[in-house]
């Protein structure tokens, strides 16, 4: 079952930028994760190769992702990969795929459990005011 607080995925491509910080934050799952999206073992093991720094890894292959399956290369495609038993990072699926990270239904079953915020900050004042003048 979906996460309630789920929106929907993004439209469109990843920022390179996005895709360093997802790349630092993969450093454990990132060859599982270009398999998922789709790059083969020997161009894993070619940036494995080119770059000593792990965390550097990750980034290359987004990368080289982004660069190969270009428009194919979605937050759509990138979610999936990232929530596959495999590599089980639904946390940075939520992070940088999702646009607002709250489901509109959530949203409006919310709305009519909890009052809305200008009523919380009215009732105190109101009630404030009410309790001095019965005691003048």
């Amino acid at each position: 079952m979906e996460d309630a607080c789920i929106s929907r995925v993004k439209d469109g491509t990843p920022t390179d930028e996005e895709l360093e910080e997802l790349g630092h934050k993969i450093v454990e799952n990132w060859k599982s994760l270009g398999r998922r999206l789709g790059v083969t073992d020997s161009k894993l093991l070619e940036i494995e190769g080119d770059h000593k720094k792990t965390s550097e890894n990750g980034y290359y292959m987004l990368k080289h992702w982004k660069q190969e399956k270009a428009c194919a290369a979605t937050y759509q495609a990138l979610c999936g990969a990232l929530k596959h038993k495999l590599v089980q990072r639904q946390d940075l699926a939520k992070q940088f795929c999702y646009i607002n990270g709250f489901n509109p239904i959530f949203t409006q079953i919310v709305s009519k459990l909890v009052p809305p915020i200008s009523l919380l900050l009215i009732l105190p004042v109101h009630d404030l005011y009410n309790n001095n003048n019965n005691n003048l």
